[in-house]
């Protein structure tokens, strides 16, 4: 096992003890970096109710990476360090979305963003989707070339969402 894999993982995402961590995470990257009001009643109702939003009985799911912060015991400390998501885009046949994915400031290009989109992506063919969409800022170039070198294309927009200006698929099967 590599040094990383001892010192990160990505887990299920568990409400009782992530939700205010999660929350915590999300809300400072959109808010303090991105610049952007959340909107609990609008483009950010999902986290309200992520359980739900990315429920395994809709062929959803949501997921963490930790930061194991303390000694190599069952009790030792954690730090939620990134999340992503993928929810069934019921309008669409066959077709999941790409949700929630951030990693903390800190611990980006460690390889958390990859081995979570690789997760991600495994889950949705899996889940028997044919294709992933998302959408995400042409700013975030970091973000970009891990999607492209992903391989994920440029489609045209899909969604209404006013924060985006960039929108990716990839073809599962």
């Amino acid at each position: 096992m590599d040094t990383m894999s001892q010192v990160f993982k990505v887990r299920m995402f568990n409400k009782r003890d992530d939700y205010q961590s999660v929350i915590k995470l999300i809300s400072d990257i959109i808010v303090n970096e991105f610049k952007f009001k959340l909107e609990y009643d609008g483009l950010d109702s999902d986290l309200l109710q992520i359980e739900k939003h990315y429920s395994k009985a809709d062929d959803g799911s949501f997921w963490v990476a930790e930061r194991n912060t303390g000694n190599n015991n069952n009790n030792s400390p954690s730090q939620i360090v990134g999340t992503i998501a993928i929810r069934n885009l019921k309008h669409r046949e066959s077709t999941c979305e790409l949700k929630r994915m951030y990693v903390l400031k800190g611990f980006r290009r460690l390889g958390i963003g990859r081995r979570m989109l690789d997760i991600a992506t495994d889950f949705a063919r899996n889940a028997g989707y044919s294709r992933i969409v998302l959408d995400s800022s042409k700013n975030l170039v970091a973000a970009r070339t891990l999607y492209l070198n992903a391989g994920f294309v440029d489609i045209p927009r899909y969604n209404d969402n006013y924060r985006a200006d960039s929108f990716m698929e990839r073809r599962l099967r």
